[in-house]
């Protein structure tokens, strides 16, 4: 689910640590990846005690919250009925009972099975360029997991769900066509509801297929472009993340309000050349750093990554910027990237310490941390600290994983195919994707079942911050305002020497909305 640093998102981006390679293979095409595997049976096995546990409270939070939701707009052609789950104990699908809703007045409940398109990513390559992802289970089987889990408990809002997978190969050399095939598979072939997908790659021409089709799309994922792209991918809900933009604002103003940057250092932006990340530099990077006092010394601009081919020649980009930097006196490294950010500083850090060069770095959970652990020069990640929204991606302290939603979403895990988190790459995988069908179904609940795009949107936006998340600190969420990208809460991380590995700093946590 995302970088190629761990198992199955975006294309090498995460070749590092989660799914980077998000992208369809080149043996299979995406038209070909049909899937309705038959759920396997619950094996019984206990909820972790790691993960039992009151979910944390912010500073100054009300009811967490979370959901995304997205729907086509013309009417599902599936027929059946299936049993609605009441919602009347403390939580339903990880929304609270008292907001989940019983939908527009007069409108009948479509209790019909539901066609969902599911798009996942198998990290293939990682092993290729030697990458410890530390997996225990791919992304398919997740999804599989999740997909039996709620459908014995009725579906999503009383929807049993029927299942349509594409597949996307991190070892792919076309990610943008293999996309292209998915959203075709998605819209055309299996006419499907919505899509819930998880590919830990952004392409803003598969988010506009999509929402040119209207097809709602529940996202899973860390990957995603900026403010611009976001508003043409109409369609895409997700409370798994936020926009380039949103990370480069947050990232020079905390890291700033801490003191790890000041008027002092020379600042040096790694640009991956993909034009979303070259205007959320232009657009927020250049103005925010000017009105904090920061001086950015040297730009370089990157390959974009699109490809397997691209990891070599991202490499050689790498050196190249470390060289320039280097001479240039730069003393904190920023890395302007909505997907590729994990590939990016493992890279550039591996070409840093072999030239003998120790900047400090200024990350996101897109860096994933948790898994730079295993991958990267450890004099490097001594100079890191960085803004975090998803626990699952920051760090391995078992600590910050104990949640009420966490031990709904292990659950549901383990009595859908008797699956347990074992690693950081697995916790978000399954707590994300989790997330996204949590979050359709609390949206469905408001639609009695419809899954046009336009009530789903609504719904959407109902939420509010009600909608509690597995995968984001605190497990907070609001989509108000029309948000569509909802992880609500940040909180810093840093290498620590203690743990040899990175941890929360005690600061106190913030918002991550732009206020």
């Amino acid at each position: 689910m995302r970088l190629l640093l761990t198992t199955r998102h975006r294309v090498l981006p995460m070749l590092l640590a989660l799914g980077t390679a998000a992208a369809c293979g080149t043996t299979v095409p995406v038209a070909q990846v049909a899937g309705d595997a038959p759920p396997r049976q619950s094996t019984g096995l206990d909820v972790p005690a790691e993960v039992l546990g009151p979910a944390p409270a912010a500073p100054g939070a009300g009811p967490a919250a979370g959901g995304i939701v997205s729907g086509p707009a013309g009417p599902v052609r599936t027929g059946g009925n299936g049993a609605a789950r009441t919602g009347t104990g403390p939580t339903s699908g990880g929304q609270p009972a008292e907001a989940a809703g019983a939908g527009p007045v007069g409108r009948a409940a479509d209790r019909r099975p539901v066609r969902v398109g599911i798009l996942y990513t198998n990290n293939d390559a990682a092993e290729q360029f030697d990458v410890n992802n530390n997996t225990s289970f791919t992304p398919r089987e997740a999804f599989e997991a999740f997909v039996a889990a709620w459908n014995a408990r009725g579906g999503l809002a009383g929807r049993k769900i029927e299942p349509t997978y594409a597949e996307l190969r991190s070892s792919s050399t076309t990610y943008a066509a293999d996309l292209q095939a998915a959203c075709e598979r998605f819209t055309e072939d299996a006419q499907v509801a919505f899509v819930i997908g998880s590919s830990g790659i952004f392409f803003q021409s598969y988010a506009e297929c999509l929402a040119d089709r209207r097809t709602p799309m529940f996202s899973a994922d860390y990957a995603m472009g900026d403010d611009i792209a976001l508003r043409a991918a109409s369609s895409v809900f997700t409370p798994t993340t936020i926009t380039a933009d949103a990370r480069a604002r947050v990232v020079l103003q905390r890291l700033t309000a801490a003191g790890r940057f000041t008027s002092k250092d020379k600042l040096g932006a790694v640009v991956e050349g993909c034009p979303f990340n070259e205007r959320a530099y232009d657009r927020t990077v250049v103005p925010v750093a000017k009105r904090l006092g920061l001086t950015i010394a040297e730009r370089f601009v990157s390959r974009c990554f699109e490809g397997i081919d691209d990891f070599g020649g991202l490499a050689s980009d790498m050196q190249n910027a470390v060289l320039r930097f280097q001479t240039a006196g730069v003393t904190q490294v920023v890395l302007v990237s909505g997907g590729a950010e994990a590939n990016m500083m493992l890279l550039f850090a591996t070409a840093a310490d072999a030239q003998g060069y120790q900047p400090g770095y200024g990350l996101t959970s897109g860096a994933i941390p948790a898994v730079q652990e295993a991958n990267t020069p450890r004099s490097q990640l001594a100079n890191a600290v960085g803004v975090g929204w998803a626990p699952a991606l920051d760090t391995n302290r078992s600590a910050t994983l104990r949640t009420a939603r966490i031990a709904e979403c292990v659950r549901d895990l383990q009595t859908g195919a008797g699956l347990a988190p074992a690693s950081s790459a697995d916790r978000f995988t399954a707590f994300s994707i989790c997330d996204a069908f949590a979050l359709a179904d609390a949206v469905l609940r408001r639609t009695r079942g419809a899954a046009d795009l336009t009530s789903i949107g609504s719904a959407v936006t109902s939420l509010r911050n009600s909608f509690l998340a597995a995968t984001v600190v605190a497990s907070r969420t609001d989509f108000s305002g029309g948000r569509r990208t909802a992880p609500a809460v940040g909180q810093l991380f840093a290498w620590s020497a203690e743990c040899g590995c990175f941890d929360y700093t005690p600061a106190p946590q913030f918002s991550l909305l732009a206020g």
